[in-house]
């Protein structure tokens, strides 16, 4: 007479303990299998497939897995049998994977500088910065100051410039373009037709192209080109020849039909 053989039910861990074990590589498959052994001390793969519903074929496969990382072990003579390591063998788990990343992290500046290093890369990459809020786009404006060394720079003036001074205040654009005319710099201004500085500056040759409109305030140097929108207080620094020499080249084209 044949003994009925009742079976423990299917493990799940807390979520705690998931996150912790997914954080070690276990999938969703091996940690079930690795719980209910633990729970259940010695199974057969069948015993772990009617338990778990996860079929025999990817049990071989993850249970295969689960004794590479030391957290199962066959029993006996058979192959189809199993026991879970205790749980302390997660220390070693862990201590593997803080070696791994250690000698990632020692790797990692090498690898950087010598992509870096490779021909023309660096001159090639475009470098984005954003700036958020008045008081971060008024640290970047005090940036660019330092940044123009005695060269011209060419300014789109977006309708934001009016003569409210509503964003920044009219003593900071003041206090900022006596420091641009004491170091000696140059530049040009094109205002769309909502646009215009509000104030004299004398380095600074101004033109008005009233068939434009536009809101953003773009300025261009070097290999520089920032975009500043105070309708939605954000800005961008990027650093790119192209882009900047492409700014350049449809400012050039716009400033002789404006007036």
């Amino acid at each position: 007479m044949k003994r009925n053989v009742v079976l423990p039910k299917k493990i799940t861990p807390t979520k705690e303990v998931t996150l912790f074990l997914k954080e070690l590589g276990l999938t969703d498959n091996q940690i079930v299998v690795y719980s209910t052994l633990l729970s259940s001390g010695i199974l057969s793969i069948l015993q772990i497939s009617t338990i778990t519903g996860i079929n025999r074929q990817q049990l071989y496969t993850e249970c295969d897995r689960l004794i590479n990382k030391g957290l199962i072990q066959p029993t006996g003579r058979s192959s189809s049998k199993f026991i879970a390591a205790h749980p302390n063998t997660l220390r070693d788990l862990v201590e593997q994977e803080r070696k791994r990343i250690d000698s990632a992290s020692q790797d990692m500046s090498k690898v950087i500088e010598s992509l870096l290093s490779l021909p023309r890369v660096s001159s090639r990459l475009m470098k984005i910065k954003y700036y958020y809020g008045l008081d971060q786009i008024r640290d970047m404006y005090d940036k660019e100051q330092k940044e123009l060394e005695g060269g011209e720079f060419i300014c789109f003036l977006g309708a934001q410039f009016n003569p409210d001074f509503k964003h920044l205040s009219q003593e900071y654009w003041l206090k900022w373009s006596k420091t641009f005319e004491k170091k000696g710099k140059s530049g040009k201004g094109i205002c769309g037709k909502e646009g215009q500085l509000g104030y004299k500056v004398s380095n600074v040759i101004e033109r008005t192209n009233k068939n434009l409109t536009f809101e953003p305030n773009i300025d261009a140097f070097g290999n520089n080109v920032i975009i500043v929108s105070y309708k939605e207080q954000m800005a961008m620094w990027i650093e790119s020849e192209a882009l900047a020499n492409m700014i350049t080249i449809l400012f050039n084209i716009i400033w002789e039909t404006s007036e």
